[in-house]
């Protein structure tokens, strides 16, 4: 982003990479001629070595971010920030890739209606879903929770690659009043960068394919329509990293057509990404005037919108 509330002059601003899935704008102002940086939201994640940026964008070694970022940094045409990303993300991609298998903790549980984790079942419920199908959710979403420790009074919402390969997990917490709501593992970057539900929606196909921001945007879209051929990935936030444009590029042709939508408050940005995405001509739908955000549906909201 070059022009916004949150930029100032000389700079440009993506999503914070150290804050994840909190950030819920471009708060992460890079200045373009003293390459330092900082996010508007923290000033623990600030800095004046861009290695150390580079190595939470794509998730390189310390060597790494210093070939990237050497000598002939100041070659590179900085505006728009997209460029950037694009340079960063094909070294990144340049580099063998070694995937260290990520497992659940033991202290993660099942979700039931009743017993301990009976509060974490209603919190599903109380997001909109019907409560004949919080089952059916728990189960295609592969839902957990925890009850004690870090991931204490968080549902666990596991995140998988195109293949089906577990990434991590996105912790939500279910009380209103505690902070930082999500908590991201392994790192904010390799998940944030990746799309929500690709593995389920790169299987399946079908005639529609809905981009929407957050995990329980694309939950919501995806389990009441995709019995009729609809799927839904979130992008985690306002924003399209090439990673994963490069996932949509990959799945796009098995969808006759893809929408984009964005919570009420967003329709710029809608407008932004639906411009900047070249790979597929997108539409933009908008929601009911008195409804905030997908997750925000109703079932018959959900059916009568599609």
């Amino acid at each position: 982003m070059e022009v916004g509330p949150n930029v100032a002059r000389g700079h440009v601003n993506i999503s914070c990479p150290f804050c994840g899935l909190s950030d819920p704008s471009e708060h992460m102002g890079i200045n373009l001629k003293t390459r330092m940086w900082g996010c508007w939201r923290s000033t623990s994640h600030r800095g004046v070595k861009p290695q150390r940026l580079v190595r939470a964008l794509i998730g390189c070694s310390w060597q790494e971010a210093d070939e990237i970022v050497g000598s002939d940094i100041g070659e590179l045409n900085l505006s728009p920030v997209s460029e950037l990303r694009s340079r960063l993300s094909g070294l990144g991609d340049q580099r063998p890739k070694k995937r260290v298998p990520v497992e659940f903790l033991r202290e993660f549980r099942k979700i039931r209606a009743r017993g301990t984790t009976a509060k974490f079942w209603h919190y599903v419920a109380n997001r909109g879903f019907a409560t004949d199908d919080v089952n059916d959710v728990v189960s295609r979403y592969s839902l957990q929770c925890c009850n004690a420790g870090f991931w204490g009074a968080r549902l666990i919402i596991p995140h998988h690659d195109m293949e089906g390969n577990l990434l991590g997990w996105i912790g939500r917490t279910i009380y209103p009043d505690r902070e930082p709501r999500y908590r991201v593992e392994p790192g904010g970057s390799q998940i944030k960068h990746s799309l929500y539900n690709l593995d389920l929606v790169a299987k399946e196909g079908g005639r529609e394919l809905v981009l929407v921001e957050g995990p329980f945007d694309a939950m919501k879209l995806d389990f009441y329509l995709h019995r009729i051929g609809i799927g839904a990935v979130a992008m985690l936030g306002l924003s399209l990293w090439p990673n994963q444009i490069a996932a949509l590029a990959r799945i796009v042709d098995r969808f006759d057509r893809v929408t984009l939508m964005l919570d009420q408050q967003a329709r710029s940005q809608a407008i932004r990404i639906a411009s900047d995405l070249k790979i597929v001509d997108i539409r933009i739908k908008t929601l009911p005037d008195e409804v905030d955000d997908p997750g925000a549906l109703t079932k018959d909201q959900v059916l009568k919108l599609f």
